[in-house]
């Protein structure tokens, strides 16, 4: 489903939806609005409700489309280690390996973040290591790195 269409779509459901709630406030207050309700209410009702679950529905496969032609399309890095600094003030936290940094990348972009650069603090890596269970290798350098810095943004260089 393209872009326009997408857009399309939601714009219909948020047009019914205040239709209906600007029909139904100004019924309130106006009998001929509420005779008006009364007639419309069903149709803006399920028009709005129809295109949200259609906008809902398209747009999460279009975002998972694309994810995974990210993914198939993902080059590793060459091999060798890399040395990672921290974004904005290149302060050395040491190094990883390209397999570590590959792993970091392939979990961020199936995650829907498509950065070269890493965010971490304590709480996000606590969540990462419970749902990614990376290596322990990996996650003693980066408990390392945020025993250094925390929040830190990390970057690497060749």
């Amino acid at each position: 489903m393209n872009i326009k269409t997408l857009k399309i779509l939601r714009a219909v459901s948020r047009i019914s939806f205040g239709a209906l709630i600007a029909i139904f406030l100004g019924g309130i207050f106006s009998v001929k609005l509420s005779n008006l309700l009364d007639r419309v209410s069903v149709p803006l009702f399920v028009t709005a409700l129809i295109t949200e679950i259609a906008y809902q529905l398209f747009s999460g496969i279009s975002d998972r489309t694309s994810t995974n032609k990210k993914l198939h399309a993902f080059r590793t890095l060459p091999h060798g280690n890399y040395k990672i600094i921290e974004k904005g003030s290149s302060l050395d936290l040491g190094t990883l390996t390209n397999d570590e940094i590959d792993y970091l990348r392939k979990k961020f972009l199936q995650n829907g973040m498509d950065d070269n650069d890493f965010y971490f603090n304590s709480m996000t890596f606590g969540l990462f290591k419970k749902k990614e269970n990376p290596s322990s290798e990996l996650t003693n350098k980066i408990e390392a790195i945020l025993k250094l810095k925390d929040p830190v943004e990390i970057s690497w260089l060749k």
